[in-house]
């Protein structure tokens, strides 16, 4: 058993996510007073959740094998599993706002993730390869918007107070775009290598604007 992911809510309770990759020992989803002293409850997970993310109320956002779950501040209750990938879907974060929308990102098959109309990418331009992916949820469950983010490897989000979402991890395409005003991508090194060394991968950050229309390199 390994403790994934951290979190706390408005009030400083913790919260832990500890996935069992080694055995088939159950998942759970653990909840501590702000003490750290008590329980307030351990769920167990049917399923293994990559990432993690806690609103204002106390409610937790887990991220799926193919899909984003929304449990009550009771630990127990589902208030929805929306579906929003098919094969090789792997998120690699999760981040809500204030009013309760989920943001996932990570990546996906071509072709097997939900976009949705007027979206940055709507088809995956790096087709039959894994693509990077960024999903907003209505607080109800529902898809607000779903892009492919083409040629990269997602390795976080965050969101900020007016819903823009910021995602940081890795490409390998030459033709992912970039503002001169911004740091120029820096190449990966490998601590201690020569020049050979490095990895073939470049780090980039980007602004997603409140729609999922825009973005910044």
């Amino acid at each position: 058993m390994t403790s994934d992911t951290v979190a706390t809510d408005s009030q400083g309770a913790v919260y832990i996510l500890a996935n069992n990759y080694i055995t088939a020992q159950p998942s759970y989803l653990t909840k501590l007073t702000p003490a750290g002293d008590q329980v307030v409850y351990q769920t167990t997970l049917p399923f293994t959740a990559s990432g993690m993310a806690i609103d204002p109320a106390g409610n937790a956002y887990l991220a799926g094998s193919n899909f984003v779950e929304k449990l009550g501040t009771d630990g127990t209750t589902v208030l929805y599993q929306t579906v929003i990938g098919g094969s090789y879907f792997t998120p690699y974060g999760i981040a809500v706002d204030n009013t309760g929308r989920a943001y996932v990102t990570g990546t996906v098959l071509a072709g097997q993730l939900k976009t949705t109309p007027g979206a940055f990418q709507q088809t995956a331009p790096f087709a039959p390869a894994l693509d990077g992916f960024v999903v907003r949820l209505k607080p109800s469950g529902a898809i607000d918007y779903g892009t492919y983010l083409g040629g990269t490897q997602p390795a976080g989000i965050a969101v900020d107070a007016l819903g823009s979402a910021f995602i940081i991890g890795t490409t390998d395409a030459a033709g992912f775009p970039q503002h001169t005003w911004r740091v120029p991508r820096q190449r990966l090194f490998v601590p201690g290598a020569p020049v050979s060394g490095r990895l073939g991968a470049d780090l980039f950050h980007v602004h997603r604007r409140r729609r999922g229309l825009l973005r910044r390199s």
